[in-house]
């Protein structure tokens, strides 16, 4: 017979008579299967909640009560979790919970477990995150400013999500290719918020057009690109002379301080065949136009990245090159023209597609393309004078290097030897 301390059946009486009670029942651990704590999900893949019991065959029912996060629960509602096993080891709901029926807003949500072992329950909450939309990249804005080595960019945009969590700024070249691809600073998480970026001369490789495209991405794994994006030319220039093709109309002396190692701009008159070139500082042909499209030697004293906004020049432009007289007797037959678009230099002599017109800019069927008979092309990175020849199909660069063809890009100018004077209608 087991003896019972006189003092232990009092103590009872009391507990009793108070309403305290004491269980028999063994304590069940509530493991969350799905979701996780602090794990966000894609509302598009849906959702079913699992948990998982232990010890095994104790739970005798669950439950879970699902909601916004914001310390309440907004749709709360207790729905019933079906049996998985015979063993009762874990529970889960029969469907997947559509996350924007129940709470009505994407973002963080919050589920609480319930499980029954006896008349005890034992709950734990999971906080997740849900989301359903995209976010929108909106409102691209630039403005450019120099620095040590050229121009940067500093591009800002709009983005409309409740969860941001990155801004990939994609810099896209002339032929489609994501040359770079760098993060922005998100300013605000919240709705409307702002990205930002600087882009230096050295996330820009090469000549040409450039497309700066701006993504988001938020916590969830949903992504989106920009509406509009921004265009720029660029043009890596090398110390020495440059001959390249601007696309604005600019005086000689705006032109000289576009960049800030830029110490003369000249330009070439292929009528009289001589240069007119600006000491930058002096006054001295400080207010000569050049005009958009023609060709315009810049001498930067350093290697340096000049960006400029990409102006589409839509219509038609003629230049004029003059022979003087000497054909190919002598330099004088020699112009310099700007190009609108990427072409290879045998584009530029063989391409039937360029209307060549009279010296007048009339239209005469005597004159062709036959009247070109050199195009040369100085690769200021190569160091290197490339030329083309009618009558030869391949391109030859001075000194030791020869290629089949070589292209010149948007922004760079060439050089064109003809053998009367005729005009040239470029596209």
């Amino acid at each position: 017979m087991v003896k019972v301390k006189k003092y232990i059946l009092p103590v009872l009486f009391i507990l009793l008579s108070l309403g305290i009670g004491f269980s028999l029942n063994q304590a069940l651990v509530l493991t969350p299967v799905s979701p996780t704590n602090y794990t966000n999900y894609s509302y598009h893949l849906g959702l079913k909640l699992n948990i998982s019991i232990s010890p095994a065959n104790n739970a005798t029912f669950c439950s879970y009560d699902f909601g916004f996060y914001n310390n309440t629960v907004t749709t709360a509602f207790l729905t019933n979790m079906t049996n998985s096993t015979t063993t009762n080891t874990s529970f889960h709901n029969a469907t997947a919970v559509s996350i924007n029926t129940d709470s009505g807003f994407d973002g963080w949500h919050n589920v609480t477990f319930r499980c029954r072992n006896g008349t005890d329950w034992y709950n734990t909450t999971v906080l997740f995150g849900m989301d359903q939309t995209a976010p929108i990249v909106n409102n691209m804005t630039y403005t450019l400013a120099n620095t040590t080595g050229g121009n940067l960019i500093n591009v800002t945009f709009n983005v409309s999500d409740n969860h941001t969590y990155s801004c990939p700024v994609r810099i896209i070249d002339m032929n489609g290719a994501v040359e770079n691809t760098i993060n922005a600073t998100i300013w605000d998480y919240a709705w409307n918020g702002r990205c930002n970026i600087v882009l230096y001369p050295s996330n820009f490789t090469k000549t040409g057009a450039y497309t700066i495209q701006g993504t988001a991405e938020d916590l969830f794994g949903n992504s989106s690109v920009s509406i509009q994006n921004i265009s720029v030319n660029v043009w890596k220039l090398k110390t020495g002379w440059n001959l390249l093709t601007l696309f604005e109309n600019l005086t000689m002396n705006v032109t000289a301080y576009m960049i800030p190692n830029i110490s003369y701009v000249s330009s070439y008159h292929n009528l009289f065949k001589n240069y007119t070139t600006l000491t930058k500082g002096l006054s001295t042909y400080a207010g000569i136009l050049l005009n958009a499209t023609n060709a315009t030697y810049l001498y930067v004293s350093q290697d340096n990245t000049l960006i400029r906004p990409y102006y589409s020049i839509n219509t038609w432009t003629n230049v004029t090159l003059y022979d003087n007289g000497t054909g190919l007797s002598g330099a004088s037959g020699w112009n310099q023209m700007g190009i609108k678009s990427s072409q290879t230099l045998n584009e530029t002599l063989y391409n039937s597609s360029m209307r060549i017109l009279g010296p007048n800019g009339e239209s005469n069927t005597s004159y062709t393309n036959a009247n070109i008979t050199y195009v040369a092309y100085y690769n200021a990175t190569l160091g290197k004078m490339c030329s083309a020849k009618r009558g030869m199909k391949t391109t030859s660069c001075y000194p030791d290097f020869n290629v089949t063809d070589i292209t010149v890009q948007r922004g760079e100018a060439i050089w064109i030897l003809v053998d009367t004077n005729i005009t040239y209608e470029r596209v």
